[in-house]
C-alpha cells in the first residue's frame, strides 16, 4: 500500500487539505458576482481581440472588507485615447487640485451641486469655475460619461447664470 496523497490533491485525513495544498480561489468567487474590478490601466495595447481594443491590465492586490485580494492581469476595453499626443503637447489642460470646486461632485443632487458651485464662483470667480468644470468634463468623458455629462450641464449653468 502507497502513501502518498491521492489525485486531486486531498489528503488521507478526512478529505482535508494541507495548508500547502490549499485550494486557491478567484477573487471573483471569493466576492460573488458583484466585485469590482480594479481600472489602473497599464500595459501595451492589443488588437484583433474581439469586441474592440483591450489592454492588458497589470496584476495588482486590492482590499475589499478586510480581505487581501489578487486580481489577475488581464484584456480590459481600452478606454483612452489612441496616440501620443501629451507627450508631444504636454500634459494637456493641467492637473486638477481637490477642494477647486468647494465640495462639488457630480453624483451629488442638483441643488447641492448648485449650492457648491455658488460657493466657488463666490471663492474664485466665474470664468476659473467654469474652466475647471470644462476640465473635469473633459478629464471624465471616456471614463465616468454620466458625470462627465452633469459637468458639462452645470458647466453651462455657471455661464448662463453668471457670466
Amino acid at each position: 500500500m502507497s502513501c502518498s496523497a491521492p489525485a486531486g490533491g486531498m489528503d488521507l485525513q478526512g478529505g482535508r487539505r494541507r495548508k500547502s495544498q490549499k485550494r486557491k480561489t478567484h477573487y471573483s468567487e471569493r466576492l460573488g458576482a458583484s466585485a469590482v474590478i480594479g481600472t489602473a490601466l497599464v500595459g501595451a495595447p492589443v488588437l484583433g481581440i474581439a469586441g474592440g481594443r483591450k489592454i492588458t491590465r497589470r496584476a495588482h492586490w486590492r482590499y475589499i472588507r478586510g480581505m487581501k485580494i489578487r486580481v489577475p492581469a488581464r484584456k480590459v476595453k481600452d478606454v483612452g485615447a489612441p496616440g501620443k499626443w501629451s507627450a508631444k503637447h504636454g500634459p494637456g489642460i493641467g492637473e486638477l487640485k481637490p477642494g477647486g470646486l468647494m465640495g462639488y461632485t457630480p453624483s451629488a443632487s442638483k441643488t447641492s451641486r448648485h449650492k457648491s458651485l455658488r460657493k466657488a464662483v463666490k471663492k474664485v470667480g466665474p470664468l476659473s469655475t467654469f474652466r475647471k468644470l470644462n476640465a473635469l468634463a473633459t478629464y471624465t468623458k471616456r471614463t465616468a460619461k454620466s458625470k462627465s455629462r452633469t459637468a458639462k450641464a452645470d458647466r453651462n449653468w455657471v455661464k448662463k447664470t453668471y457670466m
